[in-house]
Formats: C-alpha cells, structure tokens, sequence
C-alpha cells in the first residue's frame, strides 16, 4: 500500500515547539486545543501577528526545526508500515525552503521519506493523486481528498473531537493508525 503522511502534527511534535515558543516569545501557555490560528487568536491568547511569527519560528527556523519532538509512537509505527512493505511518502504544505528543514528533521533521526512540498494554501489533491491512503491532523486538507484518495486518517492525537464527513477515519494516534492499516488491507 502506498500511504501519504502529513509532516507537520503526523510525524514531527509541531504543535509541542509551537507551544514552546509562544510560552518563550510571548509569555502565554496555549493549551493544545487552541493551538490553531483561529483558536489561538480568537481566544485572545495571540494576535494574528504573533501567530504569524510563531508559526514562522517553528517552521522555517532551523533552531526550532532540530528541537521538534517527534509525535509519540512514530518511529515505531514508521518502521513496523516500513517492514511490512508499505511504501510511504509525506506530502507537507510546506514549501520549498521550509522543507528542506524537515527533510534534515528526518536525516537526523535517521528516517528515509520521500517528502512532496505541496506549498502552502494549496490542495494535496495531485501530490496524493497515486495514494492509497492519506494521513493528515487537518481535517480541512483532507476534505478535498474524499473520493480521490480511497483511505483517509485524521490524526487527533489531541483529541479535537470535530465532526468529520463520512470517508474520513479518525485515530487517536500511531497505534490507532496501525490498528486501522492492518483492518484495511
């Protein structure tokens, strides 16, 4: 099976540096399920332009890209996907110099991905085109997806509990996610 994921939030920790940063740039502590721009602004907790800059730190800014964390459990599911002969690839909104970070992210922990820059504000829907599956933690990337793309995942590993369309699945995690790959074949 050839399965996409996402970088940001699937693979590496972004949403724990975006925290991270925005505790030492501006002095507040987000709780995870405010972590997105509309969550973070209109709570008050940011404004739109200190959103912007965190955002910019966590993910154009090499510091901040070696200190990502990796998401709990990755590594061990990538390489379980891997042995079994699944063919993986990420498909991220970064573009191309944000990442060139994240393709060193992987070398240093020793993960060998192909990584498709889509671009920001840009649909996945071509990069996923030759997909059997697709794994994002941004329900509105995969939207565009259903019907192109025969298995999608949203990753909640946060527990968010949105209203997700049917064609969608949602896991809590890498276990949950391997649990789900395994029924499917």
């Amino acid at each position: 099976m050839r399965i996409g994921l996402d970088f940001d939030g699937v693979i590496a920790d972004s949403d724990m540096m975006k925290r991270r940063v925005a505790k030492e740039r501006y002095g507040v502590d987000i709780p995870r399920s405010r972590l997105d721009k509309e969550g973070a602004v209109k709570s008050g907790l940011l404004t739109e332009e200190s959103y912007s800059d965190v955002q910019e730190r966590v993910y154009a800014s090499k510091k901040y890209g070696r200190q990502t964390p990796p998401v709990k459990h990755m590594r061990q599911a990538i390489t379980d996907l891997q042995g079994r002969g699944h063919a993986l690839v990420i498909v991220t909104s970064r573009n191309k110099r944000k990442s060139a970070i994240a393709k060193d992210w992987l070398a240093a922990h020793g993960l060998e991905i192909p990584l498709r820059s889509v671009g920001r504000r840009k649909k996945k829907t071509s990069s996923c085109a030759d997909l059997d599956a697709f794994v994002d933690d941004d329900l509105h990337h995969l939207l565009p997806l259903i019907g192109e793309v025969k298995r999608l995942y949203l990753f909640d590993q946060y527990g968010k509990n949105q209203a997700v369309p049917a064609g969608i699945t949602t896991v809590a995690g890498w276990e949950q996610l391997l649990a789900a790959i395994k029924r499917s074949r």
